[in-house]
């Protein structure tokens, strides 16, 4: 067992230094976790221009999928979802593309773009940060921010409407 998680460990370092992007599995599920460099997004360097790449350890990579299992637990507890177009499928059913960066507090942030799988058949979700088409996403699209340091979920937007942070606390 210790052998697997060495070579897990070194076949991720390998991937991460090579400029590939890491595909890696939740060994607990079938949840497809993609980790997009900052650096080669548009986007993340348009909504984050003050934050640096940085990289996640097994450990952190391994709590994405819990983050998108509280967030869709919380969120679909709202009572008012039906008006926003229903709750968050099960976690399973989603791409989870992370950007890990620092903040100019040194903390790391990871924003987490979370997509249906069944719709970016051939968009190339492991290379390129994909955002939804319509602008709100329905519950085939919504991202959010953890601060690790804090282990804390911030500003979570879904169906287009930003989602009070008190939710996840």
């Amino acid at each position: 067992m210790k052998n697997l998680i060495v070579f897990l460990i070194c076949l991720m370092k390998i991937f991460l230094l090579s400029g590939f992007h890491s595909l890696a599995r939740d060994a607990s599920d079938s949840m497809k976790i993609v980790i997009i460099d900052r650096n080669s997004s548009k986007v993340c360097i348009e909504k984050f221009p003050d934050y640096v790449q940085t990289n996640l350890t097994p450990s952190e990579l391994q709590k994405m999928s819990n983050y998108l299992r509280f967030v869709i637990e919380r969120y679909n507890t709202k009572e008012d979802n039906w008006i926003r177009g229903g709750n968050l499928k099960s976690e399973e059913d989603y791409l989870i593309q992370v950007v890990p960066m620092l903040n100019n507090k040194n903390e790391k942030i990871v924003w987490m773009n979370i997509l249906c799988i069944s719709t970016i058949k051939g968009l190339n979700g492991d290379k390129k940060i994909i955002q939804s088409f319509s602008g709100k996403g329905g519950r085939c699209y919504f991202h959010f921010l953890v601060n690790l340091q804090k282990e804390k979920i911030i500003n979570m937007y879904a169906h287009g409407t930003k989602i009070d942070d008190e939710l996840f606390e």
